[in-house]
């Protein structure tokens, strides 16, 4: 499969700003961290959502949004909780199972809260269709 995943990652949060970036890795292949990666059939991509506080204040219940790209399904369960800051953990909350072969839509729910400057990050490994 080649070609641009033009897929939409969002971020809800009551107060403050959230920053997003999403990287994919073609770990079949064994390719750098990127925006943009290719593989074929049976490739693993290992994708990483970044979320950056780059407000001066706290953020509280985070929510972040994303789905499995077209053509693939989560190679096995996405890692679950996620422990971001000692102040904030996320939990996947979409899908109600969390397994391999899924696809869909992904949704985790943060709770606590998330400092200003603080960095961290959620990820899911998919498999492409071949």
């Amino acid at each position: 499969m080649t070609g641009p995943n033009r897929d939409h990652v969002s971020v809800e949060a009551r107060t403050g700003h959230v920053e997003l970036t999403k990287t994919v890795q073609n770990e079949t292949e064994g390719t750098a961290e990127g925006t943009s990666n290719q593989g074929q059939g049976g490739d693993v991509l290992l994708y990483r959502i970044y979320l950056h506080n780059t407000s001066p204040t706290s953020v509280a219940d985070v929510q972040i949004f994303d789905r499995t790209p077209p053509y693939t399904s989560l190679s096995e369960a996405v890692p679950d909780p996620v422990v971001i800051s000692p102040e904030l953990t996320c939990n996947l909350t979409k899908p109600a199972t969390n397994a391999a072969a899924y696809q869909g839509p992904l949704q985790w729910d943060c709770a606590g809260s998330f400092l200003p400057g603080q960095v961290g990050s959620v990820t899911f490994r998919v498999v492409i269709t071949p």
